[in-house]
């Protein structure tokens, strides 16, 4: 192991270079109570490339100054600067066009089948997948058959370009919620401040009349141009070299290790036919302790949300029936 003096030594350049100033005094001892401008953004940079630097990941709790501090994030602007399908995306949108036509089966395959992805409309494949309709309407007495909707959000883009037809879709519908939702628990579970700046309307007034070129790329398939820009030229972040980044967690071994719980929860509901979720759920189980990667990934994905309609039914304190 480094000693003291070795990690030290490493750690100089970093804080020369994000301070922007290499006649800084770094110690042992060296805090924001003691260096001016350390400011919640410059620990996150710091954070970031102490990670890079000694290939290693902090967990949340470890970084104590997330507590009380503003949480800038940025949900919300994919509205602006495009949400750019995948490679697999673009292929797979490209296949559904024809195969979704078969969409008798969505009465008959299984959830976990590969035949049920294959089904889906152009417009599903922008965000959207979950359980066939043939078990959802064995569990669940008043479900309804989406396709005749995402047949016709997919007829309405019939001309659009991919990547407005993708941003349609998923920024509005999927990417939001979902991102910001988890954004949203962070930020509570470390007493953040969270901050929206793309939820300001003159922020987006303003995006909305910036030329596309500053915002994204069609051909190349690259967004968020003048954001990895700034990124780069005032902080020193290469956006593209630093990859993507996320929160994210082991949700396969969430579920394998609590699998009583998430059971008791579901299988209590009312929501549910007893006798169908039963088995529908013993099927899942099945195929996450195969640990299959593709099939074990989709099944955890699926009694995940199954636990949280179950809990949001049971624990809503709004909900009157």
């Amino acid at each position: 192991m480094k000693n003291k003096k070795q990690i030290l030594d490493k750690l100089k350049p970093i804080f020369f270079k994000v301070f922007k100033n290499k006649k800084l005094k770094i110690s042992n001892s060296s805090s924001a109570k003691n260096i001016k401008n350390w400011d919640s953004l410059i620990q996150i940079t710091l954070v970031l490339n102490i990670e890079r630097e000694f290939k290693i990941r902090f967990k949340a709790n470890e970084i104590s100054e997330l507590k009380n501090a503003n949480i800038i994030d940025g949900g919300g602007n994919d509205s602006s600067m495009m949400v750019l399908p995948s490679a697999r995306d673009l292929k797979f949108i490209a296949i559904s066009k024809i195969t979704h036509y078969a969409s008798f089966l969505r009465n008959l395959v299984k959830s976990e089948s590969l035949l049920s992805p294959l089904i889906r409309t152009p417009a599903e494949w922008c965000g959207m997948s979950g359980m066939s309709f043939s078990d959802t309407k064995k569990i669940f007495e008043n479900a309804v058959n989406v396709f005749p909707y995402w047949k016709e959000i997919t007829n309405s883009r019939k001309s659009w370009d991919i990547v407005d037809f993708n941003t349609s879709i998923l920024a509005f519908n999927i990417a939001s919620e979902l991102h910001i939702r988890k954004v949203r628990i962070f930020a509570d579970t470390y007493d953040s401040n969270l901050i929206l700046p793309f939820a300001n309307e003159k922020v987006a007034t303003y995006f909305a009349k910036m030329p596309e070129k500053y915002l994204f790329d069609r051909k190349k398939l690259k967004n968020k141009l003048i954001l990895r820009k700034i990124l780069k030229n005032k902080i020193g972040l290469d956006s593209d070299a630093l990859g993507k980044r996320g929160w994210n967690y082991q949700a396969n071994s969430i579920i394998k290790k609590n699998s009583d719980w998430f059971m008791k929860e579901i299988l209590s509901s009312s929501l549910w036919n007893k006798l169908e979720i039963k088995k529908l759920t013993n099927r899942f189980l099945k195929i996450i302790l195969k640990d299959s990667k593709y099939y074990s990934n989709f099944s955890n994905r699926m009694i995940y949300r199954l636990y949280l309609l179950s809990v949001w039914k049971s624990k809503n304190k709004y909900l009157n029936y």
